[in-house]
């Protein structure tokens, strides 16, 4: 029974390391960086944001994300911006633990005044352990008396090597004009690729885990609809969609399906408020679709699996400081199970709290590389009410 019970966690380490799908967040749109790092500084000045996600929270043990991401744009940093990102991630009763912290790069180039474009680069250095001490084997329990022996099960010896992670990326940022002065929508769309080098990330000693390609592309707008009704002159709506595709890369371009491909789409609105504690609400109703294909041990069959995962409802608020340049914001999201698996799993939530100061910059003097206008700032700078 030992050996089973042994087997079978050894036999999940395979599959999740075989097929590994990287952590995925519902609020992509606030955690650009996270999945494109030339969205790194796509807003001026420092923005901070830190996430939690808890998966499946009617299932026995525990799936949890944990992600902070920092990021500074300067002109000084030759019109470009530095990221931090940070991620931990805890996985069944906290004995599969992940840790990864990366630092980003991304340099902002100028096309014209509702133009720009960004290329980033990320170098990450990661770690995966297996905690032997929060395992229970059957040769530690008792009938009645429950777990009161000492296991004969021999930890593997040796540590896990640290892996250094490299992705790269583009968006373009860009305004859709009303007329020639006054944009009606901005845009970004971006693609990515992370894991170029395929690093060893294996959670057992001496293995060999390959984490598997993922190209990544973004879309997201923010298109303003003029009323003149009610108190408020405006409001915003946000569609976009996130595409994901994480296989090894000798079977990238391939016409298989194996790996994991996640679509997510929907509809975000922003509604300015005149309450004392929020400025504008954020709400929004996001699907997400995925398509897996596991591969088992060979006497197993292999086994593909496509269908709607999960409807996203997403409610928050937003506080702008007095001039505009300043905002807080804190978003509760609930992922609603509607795939096989049923809402008898208990869904997911994530909660996120971002911070962001528009106007911090470094002190002035030495070489001066020239402000790159932005197209969000002149977006949102006409008739925001802020």
């Amino acid at each position: 029974m030992k050996k089973f019970y042994l087997l079978l966690i050894l036999f999940s380490g395979f599959i999740y390391q075989a097929e590994a799908q990287d952590p995925n967040f519902s609020q992509f749109f606030f955690k650009e960086a996270y999945y494109n790092p030339a969205f790194t500084g796509i807003n001026p000045g420092l923005r901070s944001v830190l996430t939690n996600r808890q998966f499946w929270t009617n299932v026995p043990g525990t799936y949890t994300s944990t992600h902070l991401m920092v990021e500074f744009y300067d002109v000084k940093f030759l019109n470009g911006a530095f990221g931090l990102n940070i991620l931990s991630t805890s996985k069944g009763e906290s004995f599969l633990m992940s840790n990864q912290v990366g630092l980003q790069y991304a340099k902002r180039i100028g096309i014209s005044r509702d133009v720009i474009l960004q290329l980033g680069l990320e170098a990450a250095y990661g770690t995966q352990n297996v905690q032997y001490k929060n395992l229970v084997f059957p040769d530690q329990l008792d009938p009645r008396l429950g777990n009161i022996f000492q296991s004969e099960f021999v930890a593997p010896v040796g540590k896990n090597k640290p892996y250094v992670d490299l992705d790269a990326g583009a968006v373009c940022r860009f305004n859709i004009m009303q007329t020639s002065t006054k944009p009606i929508a901005t845009n970004n769309v971006g693609i990515s690729f992370y894991h170029i080098n395929q690093p060893d990330n294996g959670y057992l000693p001496n293995s060999q885990s390959k984490l598997p390609l993922k190209f990544d592309a973004q879309w997201y707008s923010v298109i303003r609809v003029n009323r003149n009704s009610f108190y408020n002159s405006y409001f915003l709506l946000a569609p976009g969609f996130l595409y994901e595709n994480q296989k090894l890369s000798q079977n990238f371009f391939k016409t298989d399906q194996t790996g994991f491909k996640t679509l997510s789409f929907g509809l975000n609105g922003v509604i300015p408020a005149r309450l004392s504690f929020m400025s504008q609400l954020y709400t929004g109703v996001w699907i997400r679709k995925q398509f897996a294909k596991q591969v088992s041990l060979k006497e197993i069959n292999v086994v593909t699996n496509k269908q709607f995962d999960a409807v996203i409802f997403m409610l928050g608020i937003i506080k702008y400081s007095r001039d505009g340049k300043q905002n807080w914001r804190i978003c509760y999201s609930y992922d609603m199970t509607v795939s096989n698996a049923s809402l008898a799993t208990g869904g997911t939530h994530e909660i996120t709290l971002a911070v962001e100061i528009h106007d911090l910059a470094l002190p002035k003097g030495g070489r001066n590389w020239g402000y790159v206008h932005h197209p969000a700032d002149r977006f949102f700078n006409i008739g925001s009410g802020r």
